[in-house]
């Protein structure tokens, strides 16, 4: 393994778009591996994951039960309810799983090769653990696709609609998650960690319920919502995505060697050394060759 100082040839960060790029070509990231393997072999994932489900299928069946299906606008409250709760629960569950592993490997024992020996940039380190958020939502999102696929057959929104207005909050979800890295990966300790997310949650979460509602609103026009609906998608996945870039970069900066230390709290080493290797034992000295039996006596 190589150290964090390595060369800057072996320990580039790779852009966004080529990370991407290689794992649509099948070359996965190591941390994004790792994460997910965790995630498969744990219970709380998979915990969440149940209870995201049930709570789904409850809704669901109690609101097809009590509503009033024959109403021609009963489709736009339904599919609002359910995409809402989804929304919610994704937003909590993947960035507590997220964040908790990352307090966990910034703070324990578990992981303290991972920035020392290694030949991974902060960067991609950081690309991996967004990654992992990325399909841990995909997947909390398939859970509900079936249930919310019944909301145009109820009428009063079409699927256009029910498709982008998903995607919308689908990337809010994954900025969420981001978000909760940047918290996570501060070079602070855990108290002052918790004050600065406590503050955080308590001003933010008035600007997302609005965000959420302003997208929510498309779903309650009379009229199919259409091409503004669509450039608002479009105008949101730009401008997202160039937030997704910055606070990838910024949970890198955290992380990297010179500005902190993404286990532990005292320095770093300045100069990494490899471990000395213990010196061979001298060979013994070749005997000497014996002389023939009888020799002198032939001689005389």
């Amino acid at each position: 393994m190589l150290p964090a100082s390595a060369s800057p040839a072996v320990r580039r960060a790779r852009p966004l778009r080529e990370t991407l790029g290689r794992v649509a070509a099948g070359e996965l990231n190591p941390v994004f591996v790792k994460e997910m393997r965790q995630a498969v072999r744990g219970r709380l994932v998979l915990s969440m994951f149940l209870l995201a489900l049930t709570v789904m299928f409850g809704l669901s069946a109690w609101m097809l039960l009590t509503m009033d299906t024959d109403r021609g606008n009963s489709g736009h409250q339904f599919f609002a309810t359910l995409l809402g709760t989804l929304t919610a629960l994704t937003a909590v569950c993947v960035p507590a799983w997220s964040g908790g592993r990352m307090l966990q490997e910034r703070h324990g024992e578990d992981g303290i090769d991972l920035l020392y020996f290694t030949p991974m940039a902060a960067e991609e380190i950081i690309q991996g653990k967004f990654l992992s958020n990325l399909a841990l939502s995909a997947v909390f999102f398939s859970a509900g696709a079936p249930f919310l696929a019944v909301a145009p057959l109820l009428r009063g929104v079409d699927v256009p609609t029910v498709v982008l207005v998903t995607g919308l909050l689908y990337f809010t979800v994954v900025m969420v998650g981001q978000a909760g890295l940047v918290l996570t990966s501060l070079p602070v300790r855990r108290v002052w960690k918790g004050v600065i997310g406590l503050v955080t949650g308590i001003f933010g979460a008035p600007f997302l319920l609005m965000w959420v509602a302003l997208c929510m609103s498309f779903t309650f026009n009379e009229r199919p919502a259409g091409l503004p609906l669509l450039l608002f998608f479009l105008g949101t996945l730009v401008f997202g995505l160039l937030g997704l870039n910055v606070l990838i970069v910024m949970a890198a900066s955290y992380i990297a060697p010179r500005n902190g230390i993404y286990f532990r709290r005292e320095k770093p080493p300045r100069k990494w050394t490899p471990p000395m290797r213990p010196e061979p034992p001298p060979l013994p000295a070749p005997a000497p060759p014996e002389s023939p039996a009888g020799g002198g006596r032939q001689g005389s």
